[in-house]
């Protein structure tokens, strides 16, 4: 029984093993944690990463750095007939990726621009938003004069908003992203804009 022990302790994880404590350990979906441990190498890779989050003790952060390997890393592989063995970005520049968005430093949408560029580059995902000025808009000010600007180019949208059409509010959202590149913090243009089209109506 003891040999026996001895053997089990030095086996590998097995894939259906792993894949509940992926469930359990990092808040995953059981479709996500499937997809991940169905390939060791990619379940290893993913667990660097999501280890490289450990200090943000966050279920968001776990999910976001699962999207961007399951989505748009192995997309990008799979495409290039390669597989994460041959990937150029590392696991902890996923990470950090994952971390620029749950620190509100860039946007959803600016981060996919950022990934683009990690492929390419193999850059590390914080020299970039750096040199290409990437980094989130979240000063009242500017926000303020977009949310201004939107409404002015958008009066239709802005009029169907103020008469109770809620979902009008996006297309003025559309253009205060179109206006600031992408670098405006969603949340905070929704506010501004909420905020002005009630005031004036």
């Amino acid at each position: 029984r003891e040999q026996v022990e001895e053997i089990r302790r030095t086996l590998p994880e097995l894939p259906q093993a792993r894949q509940t404590r992926f469930q359990k350990e990092y808040a995953l979906s059981e479709y996500d944690a499937e997809v991940l441990t169905q390939d060791r190498d990619i379940a290893g890779y993913y667990e660097q990463s999501a280890s490289a989050l450990a200090d943000l003790k966050s279920t968001d952060g776990y999910k976001q750095v699962c999207n961007w390997i399951t989505t748009e890393l192995l997309g990008r592989l799979n495409a290039a007939g390669h597989n994460i063995r041959d990937s150029k970005i590392q696991p902890e520049q996923i990470a950090g990726l994952a971390r620029l968005i749950l620190n509100n430093t860039i946007s959803g949408k600016i981060a996919k621009t950022v990934f683009e560029e990690m492929w390419q580059t193999a850059k590390n995902p914080e020299t970039i938003v750096e040199e290409n000025g990437l980094v989130q808009v979240t000063g009242t000010g500017e926000i303020d004069a977009w949310a201004e600007e939107a409404i002015r180019q958008n009066p239709k949208a802005a009029e169907e908003f103020r008469a109770g059409k809620e979902r009008a509010i996006g297309a003025l959202v559309g253009t205060v992203m179109k206006i600031s590149k992408g670098r405006a913090n969603p949340q905070m243009v929704n506010d501004a804009l909420k905020k002005k089209l009630l005031k004036s109506g």
